[in-house]
């Protein structure tokens, strides 16, 4: 869980620094917003998906995800509506999850077979 924290902000910055020295100020805003959402969803999947599968409540996990995506809508339709958001990088910041889970999947499974337990997710 940690590890893939760790690695999608790694991500966040190291996108955010390649889109200012690309594309300027107003790039590297656009892909810090796009990875921040996607965080934002990987710290609400890894922490709350456990408690709610434990509970085993089937309404409970509805509503979380209704209200998530609702949430989510609101917000991309927030930052795709300013006048400053670049299209492009905010996509290139949202997909930083992607690489982030590949690597916390290839790293974690090292890292576990090495300490002999935890969790990577």
């Amino acid at each position: 869980m940690t590890l893939l924290l760790l690695t999608q902000i790694a991500m966040m910055l190291s996108v955010s620094a390649l889109a200012f020295a690309t594309g300027g100020f107003a790039a590297a805003q656009s892909a810090l917003f796009g990875a921040a959402i996607s965080l934002l969803n990987l710290i609400f999947l890894v922490f709350t998906w456990p408690r709610m599968l434990a509970k085993k409540q089937v309404a409970l996990g509805v509503s979380a995800i209704v209200f998530k995506f609702a949430l989510l809508g609101w917000i991309l339709y927030l930052v795709t509506q300013s006048q400053t958001t670049s299209g492009a990088w905010l996509s290139v910041g949202l997909a930083t999850v992607i690489p982030s889970v590949l690597v916390t999947a290839i790293f974690g499974s090292e890292i576990e077979s090495r300490d002999g337990h935890g969790s990577t997710l």
